[in-house]
């Protein structure tokens, strides 16, 4: 058989299509396959929010790009302009959820690219995405003051309810993960 018949064959079917979607959400994720599954179960379970019910914006190292606008002013404007385009093209969106993850290797790449950013968090690169997400809830919690303006100022533009969550590993067999809420006190 043919090699291009066999990989035609391979992929030819019916697959269904979401018609006249309405999602609730945005949803701003870490692209790493790993926690993908996690990710989606997560959010069909615990947030009632089937496949089609958001918009996914997976990008390496997820909410982390929001976290640094003055160390990767490039990374923050391409995640806002998505945040921002997905909104205008979907209005029933009113949550923006964003989810990092433990051992994210976006973050072990940052560590090498902004050196600065070990003082900040610390050597154990580890937990940095849910340092970031600590921050992101801080800096919209105080307005912007402690931390970053941008960041605040996003996130009350939007005009989203903001909900953060990290997803750990359950133990070193790293088979399992857990997720917790990130709060965001008034």
């Amino acid at each position: 058989m043919d090699a291009t018949i066999a990989r035609v064959n391979k992929v030819s079917g019916v697959f269904s299509v979401t018609i006249n979607p309405d999602p609730e959400a945005i949803v701003v994720m870490c692209n790493d396959p790993h926690f993908q599954t996690t990710f989606r179960d997560f959010l069909e379970e615990r947030l009632d929010l089937p496949v089609g019910k958001y918009v996914p914006i997976l990008a390496d190292g997820g909410p982390g790009m929001i976290a640094h606008p003055d160390q990767l002013p490039g990374d923050f404007r391409f995640l806002i302009g998505r945040v921002t385009a997905n909104q205008e093209i979907y209005p029933t969106v009113s949550r923006l959820i964003l989810i990092g993850h433990q051992e994210c290797t976006y973050y072990r790449g940052l560590s090498v690219k902004v050196p600065s950013l070990r003082t900040t968090f610390g050597r154990k690169v580890e937990h940095w995405a849910k340092s970031d997400l600590f921050a992101i809830a801080s800096d919209f919690k105080h307005k912007g003051l402690r931390l970053v303006p941008q960041v605040c100022q996003f996130l009350e533009k939007c005009g989203l309810t903001i909900e953060l969550y990290y997803s750990r590993l359950v133990d070193e067999s790293g088979v399992e993960a857990i997720f917790e809420r990130i709060p965001i006190a008034s």
